[in-house]
């Protein structure tokens, strides 16, 4: 992937290939070296100035306030810190803290492939990201509190508490996908707030 402001590696090659050609071409035909690499360099600048510039991703729209870029961050931060509350969860004993880890991981696992295939649904859930972020915190903790002991009473309420929190995660995403998946739009912003609710938004985050 070219960055922004970089060299077109598209555009250099097609002008050095048609200059060639013309270079080798004016050779070929008995025209005199330098002047057959004069009419090269213009081959050269002509190809490269007739070809487009390739768009970089941050000016490949994909959907209505949706670019490639938007989609590839995205889609990034989903995903790792999907894996790494999967990594966590190979550290839980919980049989039923596991379960629901895995039943939820499923869940963003669906929703983040259909914004790959959809990516107008980023609108109205932009800050998924951030949520699976949290989620990547909370089981965090839960790993730190099972190997402090679970023995304490007031450390089993507050794994009580997470797989609670857990569990209605799951149902939010859930209800989240459903409305993807139905394109529509008011019931996703919707759930997209309900989740707000339950983690806070982004925007709190950063203007803290």
């Amino acid at each position: 992937m070219r960055s922004a402001g970089g060299p077109d590696v598209g555009k250099e090659t097609l002008g050095v290939l048609a200059g060639l050609g013309v270079f080798g071409g004016a050779v070929a035909a008995g025209i005199p070296v330098l002047f057959a690499a004069g009419a090269g360099a213009v081959a050269f600048a002509t190809a490269y100035a007739l070809t487009p510039r390739r768009k970089t991703p941050a000016e490949i729209l994909l959907a209505p306030e949706v670019t490639q870029q938007m989609l590839d961050d995205y889609v990034r931060r989903g995903r790792g810190a999907l894996d790494r509350i999967r990594e966590l969860n190979l550290k839980i004993d919980r049989r039923t803290m596991g379960a629901k880890i895995d039943a939820l991981c499923e869940t963003l696992d669906r929703i983040l492939a259909n914004c790959e295939k959809d990516p107008s649904d980023i609108r109205a859930a932009r800050s998924l990201p951030f949520y699976v972020e949290k989620i990547e915190e909370y089981v965090r903790g839960y790993v730190t509190l099972l190997e402090a002991g679970e023995h304490d009473r007031d450390v089993l309420q507050r794994l009580d508490g997470t797989e609670a929190m857990i569990v209605r995660a799951t149902g939010k995403f859930e209800d989240l996908y459903k409305a993807m998946l139905e394109n529509d739009l008011r019931a996703l912003e919707a759930k997209a707030g309900a989740l707000s609710m339950e983690f806070g938004s982004e925007e709190s985050v950063r203007s803290s």
